[in-house]
């Protein structure tokens, strides 16, 4: 038999409406787990038919309302409700509560609740702990914003931090001050040797301390940062490896000077 065009649409919307229904909504998530793949599908399913009842708790008291409801009704909530609060000392929302709130989360989590977690975002000129009145619901006035949503100048930044390694030159004016034998700064300068009584323990030590304070990790990532903060193109990138040798063998040697 053969079917007619406007048949043939009504068929295919029929199966792909069928489809839809069957596979349901996806995760927001891509890689989220098979665990909340099967809540995400079991709330889906009971939409509609089934409401879950719920009920927050604040973070000093454990599970006290989800408690009482189910002292009123015999049933416990199938939400569990926390809070990561924002005050401090023993008040009911306080921060140092947060352990032992997530330490619950976790047991209703195995008891078969649905566990929601509410976090009350300060405002972001303040730190935890405050009040909720004065930070949560607070505003920031026009020149907060202002300094807040204003990009900061590389450039300025760049400026004060060269000002203070210049402050490295006071030893050379301490050098200076103390008279020391010239001739022997110069050779030591230019030839390495042994200090007195050869390699010891202090030796090994004050080694280890200028290699660990010259070489840091961090340093690799703050260098990276400075290139992209300086928008420096391919075509600088000979002058900035030039930039760190110099900032490299000066900050060393001096350093291996000084502390011999």
């Amino acid at each position: 038999m053969q079917l007619k065009p406007f048949m043939v649409f009504a068929l295919a919307a029929v199966l792909g409406c069928v489809g839809w229904a069957q596979t349901g909504p996806e995760p927001v998530n891509p890689h989220a787990t098979p665990e909340a793949r099967a809540l995400l599908a079991f709330l889906n399913s009971i939409s509609g038919n089934a409401t879950i009842a719920g009920q927050l708790n604040y973070p000093n008291v454990g599970a006290r309302w989800t408690d009482m409801a189910y002292d009123l009704t015999a049933k416990y909530p199938g939400l569990f409700g926390g809070d990561f609060g924002f005050s401090g000392g023993e008040d009911k929302d306080s921060v140092l509560s947060r352990p032992a709130m997530i330490a619950e989360a976790e047991r209703q989590y195995r008891n078969g609740a649905v566990v929601t977690l509410t976090w009350h975002e300060v405002r972001p000129t303040d730190d935890e702990p405050v009040t909720f009145h004065n930070s949560v619901q607070g505003h920031l006035t026009d020149a907060e914003w202002k300094e807040l949503l204003t990009p900061g100048s590389y450039l300025r930044w760049e400026r004060i931090v060269i000002a203070l390694c210049l402050l490295d030159l006071t030893w050379f004016v301490l050098a200076y001050l103390v008279h020391p034998n010239w001739a022997a700064v110069a050779y030591t300068t230019a030839v390495p040797t042994m200090p007195a009584g050869g390699i010891t323990s202090s030796l090994v030590f004050l080694v280890i301390a200028i290699v660990g304070t010259t070489i840091a990790p961090w340093q690799l990532f703050f260098q990276q940062s400075c290139v992209a903060e300086k928008r420096l193109r391919f075509a600088d990138l000979k002058w900035a490896r030039l930039d760190t040798l110099i900032g490299s063998v000066s900050v060393f040697g001096t350093r291996i000077h000084w502390e011999f």
